[in-house]
């Protein structure tokens, strides 16, 4: 079975001290983001993106703002924060090179509504989370998570982020697993990161063009597509279980 599976720092629930020494020797970091998200538009399938890798590196962290410095002009580097959407051709080509170029490893999950108005709500952000969070897991074995923040209520977290730990605890018999507090991307590049990565799948799937996701390609581990419908009722089955 899963060794532990939980999320931290929200509520302060699971940390303890074992858990924090458990998390510091976690083999792997994943930060991830969604383009476009859940409740985009109905006829588009819904991307999240994982950006893994073995251990903190400045030289990730830096590439937004070394893509700032060189390729953007004075006004665009005011923006708040780097996003694919509203980055032109030269920074999204730039920010994915210098990603591509680092020892990371990418995973995505490719959500088909099949024209379906989903909601975006804490119980079916959980669902995907929980599914992406799986998938690495399954790979890694060993994985402490970080994806961008939904809620700013805490109870809307909290149930999405236990909502994650449920359903990746039955997709996933055995490993190590912690699901972080969502964090602000304006303030964490390293989800930024993952925005680029899911907005150049997300060409790829919505609008037909893999020019982006070329660039990516090889750091590509697990690129997986699914269904709506399946993994809500999925989700349904193991409640009732």
């Amino acid at each position: 079975m899963v060794e532990v599976v939980g999320w931290v720092k929200l509520t302060g629930q699971h940390t303890d001290d074992t858990l924090l020494v458990m998390i510091e020797e976690s083999l792997y970091y994943a930060y991830s983001d969604d383009s476009p998200t859940l409740a985009g538009p109905e006829n588009h399938l819904a991307v999240v993106a994982v950006v893994t890798f073995k251990a903190a590196d400045k030289k990730l962290t830096r590439i937004p703002k070394r893509v700032r410095q060189r390729v953007m002009d004075k006004k665009l580097r005011q923006l708040p924060e780097l996003k694919f959407y509203n980055s032109n051709e030269k920074t999204r080509t730039k920010m994915l090179q210098m990603l591509a170029d680092e020892p990371v490893e990418i995973f995505a999950l490719v959500i088909d509504k099949e024209g379906r108005r989903v909601s975006d709500s804490p119980l079916n952000n959980g669902i995907v989370l929980g599914n992406v969070a799986a998938i690495i897991l399954e790979d890694k074995g060993r994985v402490s998570l970080t994806s961008d923040r939904k809620f700013v209520n805490p109870g809307d977290a909290a149930q999405c982020l236990d909502t994650a730990v449920r359903v990746a605890a039955n997709k996933v018999p055995s490993g190590f697993l912690v699901i972080n507090e969502p964090v602000d991307s304006q303030r964490e590049s390293l989800v930024q990161l993952a925005d680029f990565v899911a907005g150049a799948i997300s060409y790829k799937y919505n609008w037909n063009d893999a020019h982006y996701y070329q660039i990516i390609k090889e750091k590509v581990v697990s690129e997986k597509l699914v269904r709506w419908k399946d993994i809500k009722a999925d989700y349904i089955r193991q409640q009732k279980r």
